[in-house]
């Protein structure tokens, strides 16, 4: 299969990806995690809602983009839960969602899917057949008790696949306080731009004094929406 033109960042780097399957459950530190979530949840630093059923299945690109910045907003990347399978499906429409154990320690997680129930519809091109999307994240809890949790949707680079977002479906969710950087892109260098915002990078910063927050989008060269990508910390 040809490479469809995702770009991913990795926002945990340097793990290697183990099948939760192969790794037996320690109900010790299961235990350990939830209750570092619990404290986290008492002090206030998370959102008391819970994940599941608090927003509407999307039936539309824009509306994974609400969900996401709905996530964003009530910290819920920081918290276990988020990642389930169902809850997966309701924010992103995502289903045959994979799932690794990363490391030792039982403790970090990623979640991998490029199955959609309804939406980012797989394209057919030359005879192939690539996926219409990527989403990818991942949750982790230090030996420190520091939380990371991530999310990201990569939409492909066929020129073929049928386009949904722009540059302007971005601000309406994200808004307009982003700032243009210069991202290196992992597939070499950018075809020349041919739409506004073509081969554009722009961030996000939504730190406070507890947790970090970050919004990473990018753009096709014709300006239409290839991928977002949402980070969480808490120290």
């Amino acid at each position: 299969m040809k490479n469809f033109g995702f770009s991913i960042m990795l926002t945990m780097a340097g793990m290697v990806a183990i099948p939760i399957y192969a790794i037996a459950a320690d109900a010790v530190q299961k235990s350990d995690v939830s209750s570092r979530m619990n404290a986290v949840t008492q002090q206030g630093l998370l959102s008391a809602v819970e994940p599941n059923n608090i927003v509407n299945k999307p039936t539309t690109q824009k509306q994974v983009l609400e969900n996401m910045k709905f996530a964003l907003d009530h910290d819920l990347l920081l918290r276990e839960d988020f990642y389930s399978d169902e809850n997966l499906k309701n924010f992103f429409d995502a289903k045959d969602v994979r799932r690794y154990i990363v490391g030792a320690n039982h403790k970090d997680f990623r979640v991998q899917t490029n199955n959609f129930e309804k939406l980012f519809k797989p394209v057919e091109f030359d005879g192939n057949t690539y996926p219409g999307a990527q989403m990818a994240g991942g949750f982790a809890i230090s030996e420190t008790g520091e939380l990371h949790g991530s999310i990201n949707i990569d939409v492909s680079g066929v020129e073929q696949a049928p386009r949904e977002l722009y540059f302007n479906d971005v601000e309406n969710v994200f808004g307009k306080n982003w700032e243009l950087i210069n991202e290196v892109r992992l597939h070499g260098p950018l075809p020349y731009a041919t739409g506004p915002h073509g081969n554009e990078t722009i961030r996000y910063t939504l730190d406070d004094t507890l947790i970090k927050r970050g919004i990473v989008v990018e753009f096709h060269r014709n300006g239409s929406f290839a991928g977002v990508y949402l980070t969480e910390e808490r120290k």
